[in-house]
């Protein structure tokens, strides 16, 4: 059963926040604390009938300051920016799936917000073998 009892000493702000903190804060092994300096930038995809959607959220990031690049199946974005007075990146590294055409990427930037597409790959049509 649930009681009606108050746990002393329970401030849901004070937790909050030093879970904030540990998120905002690295240690190294002397226990220095280290500011952090990469984040992993909030993404989501989309997969239909006609290929993937992904959308990388960049906030605060110019165009001219993204870098994303596609090696095969491997993608890749980097942007630098300020945040709150300190120089952070963005950084995010995925698997693309076999099944899109990697060499046909639909790449577009605004307000912040990467968005790459990319469309499945055709199914191959059977051939007819000649044996020599």
């Amino acid at each position: 059963m649930f009681s009606n009892t108050i746990i002393p000493d329970f401030d849901m702000f004070n937790i909050l926040n030093a879970a904030m903190k540990d998120l905002m804060c690295r240690t190294d092994s002397k226990t220095e604390v280290k500011e952090v300096t990469e984040i992993v930038p909030s993404c989501y995809n989309k997969v239909d009938d006609t290929g993937l959607t992904l959308v990388v959220e960049l906030p605060g990031v110019k165009k001219e300051d993204v870098s994303a690049t596609l090696d095969g199946r491997k993608f890749s974005i980097c942007a630098p920016r300020d945040l709150f007075g300190k120089k952070v990146t963005y950084s995010l590294d995925l698997k693309i799936g076999a099944e899109f055409d990697d060499t046909k990427p639909e790449v577009n930037y605004a307000d912040g917000v990467f968005t790459l597409k990319l469309p499945k790959r055709g199914v191959p049509e059977p051939r007819k073998l000649t044996i020599q």
